[in-house]
């Protein structure tokens, strides 16, 4: 006589055992989706807390910028410094002179006023008496004047100031 296992272990119905393996793999498949989804989730938590540290940066650097502009607002930029702005009149005077001095020895006479030799929009006030003439600059701290017969060497370097502090300026 042969022994037999008992009944209990073994599935009677093919219905059960299919539905079984369904199960198992349905299983399956719902753990896979859900470690992915916990894996999808920790690297969107990871990147925003990176955003994050990115804000936390740059928020002082914003305030702190948003102030400095604030405060240099208020008061214009200085371009020039004071002895650049009158070596420029005073270059710009040796110019207007030079002009005024070349219209004289090619026409004979005094120009009218700064417009006829190109120097109209300068700034400078000429005024003609006979053969003498005067350039005024009333625009700077100290009021500048030009008389014909003055020394013109101090207006001539003028132009070797400027360019002594250009090349300090740019080393």
């Amino acid at each position: 006589m042969t022994t037999r296992t008992p009944e209990r272990h073994r599935l009677s119905r093919p219905d059960m055992a299919a539905q079984l393996v369904a199960d198992i793999i349905h299983n399956r498949v719902a753990e896979v989706k859900r470690s992915r989804e916990a894996a999808r989730k920790e690297v969107a938590r990871r990147r925003q807390r990176g955003r994050a540290w990115y804000f936390l940066v740059a928020l002082p650097m914003l305030l702190g910028l948003t102030v400095w502009n604030a405060v240099r607002a208020q008061r214009a930029p200085e371009v020039f410094t004071a002895e650049e702005r009158e070596s420029t009149i005073r270059l710009r005077m040796y110019l207007a002179v030079e002009a005024v001095e070349s219209y004289h020895r090619e026409n004979g006479r005094w120009p009218a006023d700064l417009r006829t030799i190109g120097m109209g929009d300068v700034g400078f006030l000429y005024v003609r008496q006979d053969s003498v003439y005067a350039i005024s600059d009333t625009s700077a701290a100290v009021p500048l004047t030009y008389r014909r017969g003055d020394p013109l060497r101090p207006f001539a370097e003028a132009y070797q100031e400027l360019k002594h502090a250009s090349r300090s300026a740019s080393l």
